[in-house]
C-alpha cells in the first residue's frame, strides 16, 4: 500500500500549485469522541435491541443506528463539538429522544423506556416473531366489544354472534344489542411502516393543523394473525357462500340460504377515525391519508378460526314468491349497471360502481360510476334508484335514466318484488334533484 500512497501523494503534488512534489497539505486528523448509555424498562431491567438512531440535530438524514446489548447498552463514535439526536425506539414502548453536544466522551446515563398503554391496558414488548395465536383470547360479547372498544383494542377476542354476508358487507351482528361488526375492513394503518415515523389520528377538514394538538403515536406493525382454514371454517365457507339465484338470472348477495351461528376468534381492531396524518418526525411536515367516511371511527375484526358453526336453512321460497318488497342493493346495482352497459361506459378500463346514502334523500339508493385507471380518475356521474319503484334518476340535475337494457330489467324486477304496474303507478315519486 506504501508505493501507491506516494504516487497518489506525487499526483497531487503535482496539480497543486505552490506544493513540493511529495508534499501533500492535509488538515490534522480529527479525533473522535464516544457517546455512550444504557436503555432500560420502567422495572429497571436492561432492555435489549432497542433501535438507537444518532442525527445530527435538527437534520432528518441518519449518521448512524445501532441496537442495545443484552445489558441495554449502546455506544457511538462521533465528531466532537457538534450537536446529536439521540431517537430510541421499542416495540412496546414510547419512543424517546435525547438531545446533546458532544464536546468529550459522553455518558448518556440510563434512559427508562415508558410502557406504550392502548385504552387503559399495558401492552408488553412482544417478540414480533411470537404469534398471536399463542395468546389467549378474551372472552366476550359483541356488545361488550362495540361499547368499550379502547378496551380491547389489538387484542386477541372470542365470541359468539350470527354471521351475514350480503352486498359489499360481511360480518357479525348482535340483536341483542344492534351492533355490527365488519370483518377485514381496510384502514390506511394496514400499510404504513415503523420507519415512516408518527402517526395521529385526525379529521378531513382540520389540514393537520397546528400539529401540536394532534396526539402522535409511533407507528407500529399491527400484530400477525393467520387464518387456520380447517374443516369448520370450510363450512362456516360453504354456508356464508350460499345465495339465492333468481329465476331470471343472476345470484342475489342480500339473500342468504342460511342463518349462520358461530364462534369467532380474531384480533380486534379499534380506529378513532379512518382518517390520519402522517410524519416522519416532529420537524417535518404531516401528510394525511384517509379511507372510507374519514370523520368516522372503525372497528372489525381480523377473522383468526371459527368453531361450534351452526347454520339454519332459510326457507328460499321468501325470495322467489312476488311480494311487496323494497328493491335489493344489488337489483339497484344492476339497474345502475344496465345503464352504463347501454352507453358503452363498462368497457372502459378501471369501471366501478361505489355505492353511497345521502343524508338529504334517505329515501334513494345512491351510486357514484368513475372509472380508475394508470390515467388518472375520472367520475363518470352521480346516479339514484328509488328502492320502491326501481326508478333511475340523474343525481345532480332532475332527469330520470333510461335505456333498453334499462327498461327490461326494470321490468323483471318490478315483477320479482310484486310490484303490478297499478301499484307502480301509485308508489311513483320524482327524483331526489325534482323538489
Amino acid at each position: 500500500m506504501k508505493p501507491c500512497a506516494i504516487v497518489l501523494g506525487t499526483v497531487i503534488g503535482l496539480l497543486l500549485p505552490g506544493v513540493a512534489i511529495g508534499q501533500v497539505k492535509s488538515d490534522e486528523p480529527i479525533k473522535s469522541v464516544r457517546i455512550l448509555g444504557r436503555v432500560m424498562d420502567p422495572t429497571g431491567a436492561p432492555l435489549r435491541d432497542v433501535a438507537v438512531v444518532m442525527r445530527l440535530a435538527g437534520s432528518d438524514d441518519p449518521r448512524d443506528s445501532t441496537k442495545t446489548s443484552g445489558t441495554g447498552e449502546y455506544t457511538f463514535l462521533v465528531v466532537p463539538h457538534r450537536a446529536y439526536e439521540l431517537h430510541f425506539e421499542s416495540p412496546g414502548f414510547w419512543p424517546e429522544t435525547k438531545v446533546l453536544t458532544a464536546e468529550k466522551d459522553t455518558d448518556v446515563g440510563t434512559l427508562a423506556l415508558s410502557v406504550h398503554e392502548r385504552g387503559g391496558m399495558m401492552v408488553l414488548p412482544m417478540d414480533p416473531q411470537v404469534e398471536l395465536a399463542s395468546v389467549e383470547p378474551i372472552k366476550t360479547t359483541l356488545c361488550d366489544l362495540l361499547e368499550q372498544p379502547q378496551k380491547f383494542n389489538g387484542r386477541m377476542v372470542l365470541f359468539r354472534a350470527e354471521y351475514i354476508s350480503k352486498f359489499r358487507w360481511a360480518g357479525f351482528v348482535d340483536d341483542g344489542c344492534s351492533s355490527k361488526l365488519r370483518v377485514g375492513v381496510y384502514h390506511p394503518l394496514d400499510d404504513l411502516r415503523p420507519q415512516q415515523g408518527q402517526y395521529a389520528f385526525t379529521t378531513a377538514d382540520d389540514g393537520n393543523t397546528p400539529p401540536e394538538r394532534l396526539t402522535w403515536k409511533p407507528i407500529e406493525p399491527l400484530r400477525p394473525v393467520h387464518l387456520n382454514e380447517d374443516a369448520a371454517y370450510q363450512a362456516f365457507r360453504e354456508y356464508a357462500e350460499a345465495k339465492f339465484r333468481w329465476p331470471d338470472e343472476g345470484f342475489c348477495q342480500d339473500c342468504p340460504l342460511y342463518r349462520i351461528s358461530v364462534s369467532a376468534t380474531g384480533r380486534f381492531d379499534y380506529f378513532e377515525t379512518q382518517t390520519v396524518a402522517v410524519r416522519a418526525n416532529p420537524k417535518t411536515k404531516a401528510l394525511s391519508y384517509s379511507a372510507g367516511d374519514p370523520n368516522a371511527p372503525l372497528m372489525r375484526l381480523v377473522l383468526e378460526s371459527v368453531s361450534d358453526v351452526a347454520a339454519i336453512p332459510i326457507d328460499p321460497t321468501v325470495y322467489s314468491e312476488p311480494k311487496r318488497r323494497e328493491i335489493s342493493l344489488e337489483e339497484a346495482h344492476d339497474l345502475v349497471t344496465a345503464l352504463m352497459q347501454d352507453r358503452g361506459n363498462t368497457k372502459l378500463p378501471g369501471f366501478d360502481l361505489d355505492s353511497y346514502k345521502d343524508s338529504y334523500y334517505p329515501q334513494f339508493q345512491f351510486f357514484q360510476a368513475i372509472f380508475d385507471n394508470p390515467h388518472g380518475s375520472f367520475n363518470l356521474g352521480h346516479y339514484a334508484v328509488d328502492p320502491k319503484t326501481g326508478d333511475l334518476w340523474n343525481g345532480v340535475i332532475c332527469e330520470r335514466m333510461r335505456s333498453v337494457s334499462l327498461t327490461k330489467l326494470q321490468r323483471v324486477i318490478r315483477i320479482r318484488i310484486g310490484l303490478t304496474q297499478s301499484d307502480y303507478r301509485k308508489a311513483q315519486r320524482p327524483g331526489p334533484m325534482c323538489e
